[in-house]
């Protein structure tokens, strides 16, 4: 098979309307990557691609779709599954803080369908392209409490836990191919006011110091993908934190961690993304 020119490649990236997805897709675009981007219908994603335009000479594809929605994925899927990609990154994904009690059980549905399903299905079926291509990554972006079970936060640590090890485990599998898997596992960044507010308010001197922008994230995780790096951790700060959570035994670090995120409940915000009572937002 003759590859295609580089022109008619694309990079697809889902989650892209805001805070990390966006920063990947202007990361992208200033690399001369032509892009697919996906989000919600009326997340600003059309506002997205034309910021993108205005600013970078590349081809850009928008689907405004819910990725959770079955019929609209495999819809999704059937249209995009004969261009050209060599590389897909996989952002969608939400979480919150909420007792999991409270939480509706859409909430929990909506964090594995996007974090779990969504994530395994997309690599899934746009592998055998990549796998065509001469040079192709995948790139699954995780989350830095995928190293430790935290109360209030619950499924959404073990979701990206999944995609610790779901990733790691594919770039083994698909060593000698064309295709090579990253993940990346950032900690807290300044996604929105009010995530900014809320870390620079609630957590510690070191929490803070972990926090970095987007911008400098998405950099990170593309320079250290292109150097066939399997785990990424943008930061020192997220770096010793990693160390620490594995050597630091569950009984204390749990309940330290925990602490931390307890402190957040008396905050939260208090219009809801899915449900009445339940507290979604993206984050990683």
């Amino acid at each position: 098979m003759q590859h295609a020119p580089k022109q008619y490649v694309y990079t697809l990236i889902t989650g892209a309307s805001s805070g990390l997805g966006k920063a990947l897709a202007f990361e992208c675009a200033s690399r001369n990557m032509n892009l697919i981007l996906v989000a919600l219908p009326h997340d600003g994603l059309s506002e997205v691609q034309q910021e993108l335009l205005e600013k970078f000479s590349v081809k850009i594809r928008i689907y405004e779709i819910d990725l959770a929605d079955t019929l609209l994925f495999h819809d999704f899927i059937d249209t995009v599954q004969y261009l050209q990609i060599d590389c897909i990154i996989n952002n969608v994904g939400v979480g919150g803080t909420l007792k999991f009690k409270d939480a509706l059980e859409d909430d929990i549905n909506k964090i594995i369908d996007l974090n779990v399903r969504t994530t395994s299905l997309v690599t899934y079926h746009i592998l055998p392209e990549l796998i065509r291509q001469r040079e192709a990554h995948i790139i699954n972006i995780g989350s830095l409490l995928a190293g430790y079970p935290v109360a209030y936060k619950t499924v959404y640590p073990a979701s990206k836990s999944f995609v610790y090890s779901f990733s790691l485990g594919l770039q083994e599998e698909l060593k000698g191919t064309s295709v090579y898997v990253s993940v990346a596992l950032p900690g807290p960044m300044k996604t929105n006011p009010e995530v900014s507010c809320r870390l620079m308010k609630k957590q510690g001197r070191l929490a803070k110091a972990a926090v970095l922008s987007p911008q400098d994230v998405a950099k990170i995780i593309m320079d250290e993908s292109f150097r066939y790096r399997s785990l990424i951790i943008p930061g020192w700060v997220n770096k010793l934190y990693w160390f620490v959570m594995k050597i630091v035994p569950l009984r204390f670090g749990v309940p330290f961690l925990s602490d931390i995120y307890r402190k957040e409940l008396p905050q939260l915000p208090q219009e809801p993304v899915v449900g009445q009572k339940e507290l979604l937002r993206r984050e990683v």
